[in-house]
């Protein structure tokens, strides 16, 4: 779907959204009220102004029928603030364009097309263009050695002139310098003979692990990834060898180094997949051998309180749960999970002697309070 210039406008709506504190507990309702009232508010430019008339568009758009309520969330989250005629959102230019701003870019953006589209387009000479092209290419094209020009035999007759080059002189051919030394061609070759060797051994020495391992998934890969593990640690190894004893194959040098040590055939080859099982696997363990200490440490503590809270009395009880409230936060507070956690906190916070056995009892002044109360 192709957008016209006027559609191209967006608001900016954080990711983190959910987390902010004024969103939490205001109702998918108030939500989309919220998400609709800015983009009119974007659309008419009127910098976060909420008219009377957009929340019933708003929700009848959303499908919203309680809208009131919506708007009394939104109210009370201290998302929109009541004005006259209306209403204002929270922050609004702290996040979005002015629309004063938004009217002066695309002003600047008119006139620019604008003036684009008044230039003239330059003409280019026809003659002077391949002139210019062979300067430009002529400067990055290396020189060459060209034939001598092409000379005239004056001593023929002007009928019978005859047009033929001379060649190259013998000063432009080139020479090699006696000084220097030919380059050593079977040192090269020579080299790459010995690495092709060394690589016919790692190969045939990953070939002979993977004999021994039929458990592999992917064969092919733990070739590669052992025949590569082979020529960097026994590489130069390897090479020497073969210089020492130049007789011997490829077959004859892996024999030698399948029976000289262990290590060319390695005890725990570096699979790809088994290794991120196993760190799974260890990863799992971990984290189910911390949530079962983390619940028997959270039932301990909710047994603590069980028997914490049946040795206080009835008093004792009334005290506690009212400090326990007096600490949740005023935002938090009519939830039953924050206060039931502060209330555990207040009871396992009373020092422990007090719930002693000779102390589990009420002396003489408890039980007249709890007379007292019950009265």
């Amino acid at each position: 779907m192709t957008l016209r210039d006027e559609d191209r406008r967006f608001v900016k709506v954080s990711i983190r959204q959910h987390r902010h504190t004024k969103f939490r507990g205001i109702g998918g309702d108030a939500i989309a009220l919220w998400h609709g009232g800015l983009q009119v508010s974007k659309d008419d430019g009127t910098d976060g102004f909420i008219a009377r008339t957009v929340p019933a568009a708003v929700c009848a758009f959303a499908g919203i029928t309680k809208v009131k309520q919506a708007i009394a969330a939104l109210v009370r989250a201290g998302l929109w603030k009541e004005v006259e005629d209306g209403w204002q959102m929270y922050g609004y230019l702290d996040h979005q364009t002015s629309a004063a701003d938004d009217a002066a870019k695309r002003a600047a953006n008119s006139e620019r097309v604008r003036k684009f589209r008044g230039q003239k387009p330059t003409t280019r000479n026809a003659l002077q263009e391949p002139l210019r092209n062979a300067e430009h290419n002529a400067s990055r094209t290396p020189s060459v050695t060209l034939p001598r020009r092409l000379d005239i035999d004056s001593s023929i007759d002007d009928n019978k002139r005859v047009l033929f080059s001379t060649g190259p002189s013998e000063s432009d051919v080139e020479r090699p310098d006696p000084e220097r030394p030919a380059p050593d061609v079977s040192s090269s070759s020579e080299q790459k003979t010995a690495d092709d060797l060394v690589k016919q051994v790692c190969r045939e020495l990953a070939t002979r692990a993977l004999a021994g391992r039929p458990d592999v998934e992917n064969p092919e890969a733990w070739h590669t990834t052992t025949r590569r593990n082979l020529h960097a640690e026994k590489g130069q190894d390897i090479a020497a060898f073969a210089a020492a004893n130049p007789g011997l194959d490829a077959a004859a040098i892996a024999d030698h180094f399948e029976a000289k040590t262990s290590a060319a055939r390695p005890s725990k080859p570096s699979d790809p997949i088994e290794a991120t099982a196993r760190a799974r696997a260890r990863l799992d363990a971990e984290n189910d051998a911390k949530r079962a200490a983390d619940a028997a440490a959270k039932h301990d503590r909710q047994c603590e309180f069980e028997r914490r809270w049946a040795l206080l009395s009835e008093a004792e009880q009334h005290a506690v749960t009212a400090q326990a409230k007096a600490s949740v936060p005023e935002r938090l507070k009519g939830r039953s999970g924050p206060e039931q956690a502060a209330l555990q906190a207040a009871v396992l916070a009373i020092p422990a002697d007090r719930f002693m056995p000779e102390r589990a009892q009420p002396n003489q002044e408890q039980e007249m309070e709890l007379q007292e109360a019950r009265a």
